[in-house]
């Protein structure tokens, strides 16, 4: 076995004076501490939160879902052998080696990445690249190096958080380097976690620091709401993954494997906008928004994805419909404040009617006896219809999958809020979700890029109904 994984040589001559890459390239190959590991065929460790993985031949290896614990039980029985090398070589070592090598897959670059439908074609030698560079980045030499030098221990991270901060820094000069050193120490994992939304931008991770030099406190707010979110919006991605109304739909397998990782990017991709909004308003005076208004939405959202995932946190009572598509409930938040009470209403079309796209529709109310009131604020809107004559007041966060046909092309987009709009029917103020993302995006508050057109068909986005109607009922 190599002592541990070769650094990889695709970085010029130019590059390897003065970026981060090659410092650890070179501080690997010039490290005497890591003798202790030469010889040993496998070197087991925790990759990530819950998950194992193996060094082994200068590659790496991670364990199939389900076998971290296994491979744990496997490692203990390693440490309690001082003489390693000698109990790898007797017959019990070599059994442990080859149940272990049994638990683990190598490690793929699908492992690391978020599945973008509208990524361009993959370039091979840059894929390539990217895999290679992090196995040797987290690698023994290399990634106790930056263990030290950041202030915390990698496994913390997910292997995607773990990937596209590592790409980040990777290319950094020295100079560039001290200040993601002084971010790290200074906002640690939930500053860090942000970095997954640099899948959608490199210069998005400058953008990140530059929020958390000039406005700390507030930075940290922001940070720790976008890192709820992220966990709330991926513990709905796994329930629905794993649901029995997905297996049993009546659709394309491709489609059953990834509709709701779909979802799930879609979320992140319009959450990562709220992060370049916060940029934007620190970065130039704004009357309409301040930092404070964007942690708000942010953890309203961290709410509305726990709600949906039907959270233990959350007591919900159904109140009674006349129609199968239509879901009402009153929701109390026993993890915080058991007196604060939500509405969640939740409208279905299956396909067109009259002047009406088909969609599914979330609304989740915060005018209730007792709620939250700085979601209140931040959703208030006022709607006022010219032909009609009539004015709505109401503060309610609104997602919405939506199938639309636009010039003739069927397409089906994720809805995030509401932004200020005026036309002949109607002007509207919008809420701060909204108008947040008109901020940065013009677009607004409508995501297309996420999903592929075979949704849209009127068959296919007909049984994407039908899963949620089945799963607001409650069937697995």
């Amino acid at each position: 076995m190599e002592k541990f994984p070769v650094a990889p040589d695709f970085l010029s001559d130019d590059d390897k004076e003065d970026n981060y890459l090659s410092f650890l390239e070179w501080k690997a190959n010039d490290d005497l501490e890591f003798r202790d590991f030469e010889g040993e065929p496998i070197r087991p460790f925790q990759i990530s939160r819950g998950r194992y993985a193996i060094e082994e031949n200068g590659d790496i290896l991670i364990a199939e879902p389900g076998r971290s614990d296994e491979i744990w039980q496997a490692v203990k029985e390693i440490e309690r052998h001082q003489d390693r090398l000698a109990f790898f070589k007797s017959e019990k070592g070599r059994e442990l080696v080859a149940f272990i090598e049994g638990c683990c897959r190598p490690l793929e670059l699908n492992d690391l990445v978020l599945r973008r439908v509208d990524r361009a074609s993959s370039n091979k030698q840059e894929d390539l690249r990217d895999l290679s560079d992090f196995k040797f980045l987290c690698s023994t030499p290399a990634a106790m190096e930056i263990e030290s030098e950041f202030g915390l221990p990698l496994s913390s991270l997910s292997l995607r958080e773990q990937f596209y901060f590592l790409r980040f820094v990777k290319t950094k000069s020295f100079e560039e380097i001290e200040s993601i050193k002084r971010f790290s120490r200074k906002f640690g994992i939930s500053g860090l976690r942000t970095f997954l939304s640099l899948d959608y931008g490199q210069d998005i991770g400058d953008q990140i620091i530059n929020l958390g030099e000039k406005n700390e406190l507030e930075a940290r707010n922001i940070f720790e709401a976008y890192g709820g979110l992220i966990n709330s919006a991926g513990v709905m991605w796994n329930k629905i993954s794993n649901s029995r109304m997905v297996r049993e739909a009546d659709l394309s397998k491709e489609i059953k494997n990834d509709l709701p990782g779909e979802i799930y990017e879609a979320i992140l991709r319009r959450s990562k906008d709220l992060l370049v909004a916060a940029h934007t308003i620190s970065s130039q005076e704004s009357k309409d928004f301040s930092l404070k208004d964007v942690a708000i939405v942010i953890r309203s959202l961290e709410v509305f994805f726990s709600i949906l995932s039907r959270e233990e946190d959350y007591r919900f009572i159904e109140e009674s419909s006349q129609s199968e598509n239509h879901f009402n409930f009153e929701i109390w938040d026993e993890r915080y404040n058991p007196d604060m009470k939500y509405k969640l209403r939740i409208f279905i079309r299956p396909g067109v009617e009259r002047n009406a796209q088909a969609r599914v529709n979330f609304e989740l109310d915060f005018n209730t006896t007792s709620p939250h009131e700085e979601f209140r604020r931040a959703f208030e809107q006022k709607t006022n219809y010219k032909t009609k004559k009539k004015t709505v007041e109401e503060s309610v966060l609104r997602i919405a999958i939506d199938r639309e046909e636009i010039n003739g092309e069927e397409k089906v987009s994720l809805d995030f809020g509401r932004s200020a709009r005026s036309s002949a029917e109607f002007d509207r103020t919008g809420d701060k979700l909204g108008n947040l993302l008109a901020l940065v995006d013009g677009a607004g508050h409508h995501t297309f890029e996420s999903f592929p057109k075979e949704y849209a068909s009127k068959e296919n986005f007909k049984t994407i109904t039908e899963i949620f109607r089945k799963y607001m009922k409650g069937r697995d």
